[in-house]
């Protein structure tokens, strides 16, 4: 029998729809590719993600995962989210931890009751800022480096062919799936004998919804059921008073409760961030520091255990940070926002605002806002919703930056402010009416056969929220956006000079890259 070879070869271009004929079939005319790409004249399906790294929990939006690296070679993973810094832990067992602004009250909790959180003479938790939002939780209810922490109602418990459950005990929803480890049981009726045991499961490394009436399975062969809608071990704070010495939460504190004079326990406030609707956060390391602002709070650093002010007389509510020239720059900044303000830190010094090469300046060369910093070669640039400008080293020490009016670009500018991609030595960014990248200091528009198709199905108010990250293991720098058709994403092979659209069955909403 003969046989006949039939060779594949997609063209490069056999999908352009710039000049369709028109009697093609309609679907060939809708996308340039769709969750594929042609490549080295090859059809590539689109890469795909894992999403079991580590659960933040249900509803958590993630605006930024950063790679942390210190000189040392100590490598963390950062999540950002609109309310914590979040650490993600490798070691075994382990999960996340909150490393956002936290008070530590060591010894200093006399008693909770209820609502009622008392602490030692002497104290003074709203001075110290104790906040409505704020969260606080009992050091008996909490275990580092093993978020998040749960608390689930239960009854009927039966210890079956074991025991009462231990501390260190995995149990196991039937309905959902969910799992835990069991940081603290009580029992406040019944008894596991009995096989009518009820009280409160205060779970650590928490995965997955408890779901009411779902049966638990315990790793010795216990049993009860979920009682209830499960609740955070960390309870939301309504205010706090410095008279009493108290903190009064937003609902009775579901874990440990009782008096404890004389032997007073720690609890633990995390400080929870606001970041302003439609704005995201943005971040710099400078010196082994890792900086972070949001335009709505101090700028915040940490360098380990929890995260604190970088510099609360100067380093105000900035929306946009970049380090250049060995400083931190910062823009959009002060205690009522000036978005055409710019400010930079002491050379070799983030922390520092005072030293003569530090200093500020305001650019009303143009009257469009300030809409984002980048790094392109050997230039800062400051981007603008309808112009860019670009600075220079001086290497005079007290005046570290030039920013020459000749050099500023009219005409094309920023309109997604976190749309800006920084790799390769240059940006990417998003403008008006099309993508560009930035080629010596000029703005060369990449859209092509994508930009009418992505102007049309992307608002104006969605095209502010749009995210863009690099992709440098398929040479891609990518945009999320929220359309008329969905969330989808946009790539751009920078080597080959093509680009593809991407729909994701998850709600992909960010992208950055982490330690494994």
């Amino acid at each position: 029998m003969a046989y006949q070879r039939f060779m594949f070869r997609p063209l490069q271009h056999g999908l352009d729809v710039s000049q369709p004929s028109l009697n093609a079939p309609f679907p060939y005319a809708y996308w340039p590719s769709k969750n594929f790409k042609i490549t080295q004249r090859s059809a590539q399906k689109r890469w795909g993600y894992n999403t079991a790294d580590r659960d933040l929990g249900d509803d958590v939006e993630v605006q930024a995962i950063v790679l942390y690296q210190l000189k040392s070679g100590t490598s963390y993973t950062l999540y950002l989210t609109p309310t914590d810094l979040i650490k993600k832990e490798t070691a075994s067992g382990k999960t996340w931890s909150y490393v956002t602004e936290t008070l530590t009250y060591t010894s200093k909790v006399t008693s909770i009751s209820g609502t009622t959180v008392t602490l030692k003479a002497g104290e003074t938790p709203n001075a110290d800022g104790v906040a409505d939002g704020d969260y606080f939780i009992l050091i008996d209810d909490y275990t580092s480096a093993e978020e998040p922490h749960r608390v689930v109602a239960y009854d009927a418990g039966d210890d079956g062919t074991g025991d009462t459950p231990d501390t260190g005990d995995t149990v196991t929803g039937g309905t959902s799936g969910a799992t835990g480890k069991i940081k603290l049981l009580t029992t406040t009726a019944g008894s596991w004998a009995g096989g009518n045991a009820a009280g409160l499961l205060i779970l650590t490394t928490s995965s997955g919804l408890w779901v009411d009436d779902e049966p638990l399975a315990f790793t010795d062969g216990e049993t009860a059921v979920v009682n209830g809608t499960e609740t955070a071990t960390w309870a939301s704070i309504a205010s706090s008073e410095d008279t009493g010495r108290t903190i009064t939460l937003d609902s009775s504190y579901p874990g440990s409760t009782g008096s404890w004079g004389g032997s007073e326990k720690t609890g633990y406030v995390r400080r929870i961030y606001t970041t302003p609707d439609n704005e995201r956060w943005t971040w710099a390391i400078i010196d082994d520091m890792f900086i972070f602002t949001n335009g709505n709070t101090l700028v915040q650093k940490w360098t380990g255990t929890y995260a604190s002010n970088l510099n609360a007389s100067y380093a105000i509510k900035a929306r946009y940070c970049i380090p250049y020239a060995n400083r931190l720059f910062i823009a959009d900044h002060g205690t009522t926002r000036d978005p055409l303000s710019i400010a930079w830190s002491k050379e070799g010094d983030p922390e520092d605002w005072t030293d003569s090469t530090a200093g500020s300046g305001i650019l009303i060369e143009s009257k469009d806002f300030i809409t984002g910093l980048g790094v392109v070669g050997g230039s800062l640039v400051i981007y603008k919703a309808d112009s860019i400008a670009f600075g220079h080293r001086t290497g005079v020490s007290s005046t570290p930056v030039s920013i020459p009016q000749t050099r500023e670009k009219r005409g094309v500018g920023v309109v997604a402010p976190y749309s800006i991609i920084d790799f390769m030595g240059t940006s990417a960014f998003i403008g008006r009416n099309d993508f560009y990248i930035i080629e010596g200091d000029y703005p060369k528009p990449i859209g092509g056969k994508i930009r009418d198709k992505f102007f049309d199905i992307v608002g104006k108010t969605e095209i502010k929220k749009v995210f863009g990250f690099e992709n440098n293991i398929s040479n891609e720098i990518c945009w999320l956006a929220n359309t008329s058709e969905g969330r989808l994403m946009f790539s751009y092979d920078y080597k080959i000079q093509e680009w593809n659209i991407s729909e994701f069955a998850g709600d992909l909403v960010v992208a950055g890259k982490g330690t494994v």
